[in-house]
């Protein structure tokens, strides 16, 4: 009898997994379409620019620059929320 009442003891102490889930922000979902999308717009406008103007490189490699610079701009104001 003594070792029930320490095996219910025991049970009755125990601490369960009461953590409740996190809720993760819908928001972060989207993480890819805002780092890819300023990206690929970068790179389309640049190819159309130097195609227009005949200058290869120049307008495709500007267009790459600004297009990650807004990107790595939309992630940091998704962190910053």
């Amino acid at each position: 009898m003594q070792s029930e009442d320490k095996f219910i003891t025991k049970v009755a102490s125990r601490k369960f997994n009461t953590k409740e889930k996190k809720i993760i922000n819908p928001v972060y979902f989207n993480v890819g379409i805002y780092l890819i999308i300023p990206f690929l717009l970068g790179i389309f406008a640049g190819i159309k620019l130097d195609e227009k103007f005949n200058s290869k490189p120049f307008f495709a490699i500007i267009g790459i620059i600004l297009g990650t610079a807004s990107s790595l701009y939309n992630l940091w104001k998704l962190t910053k929320e």
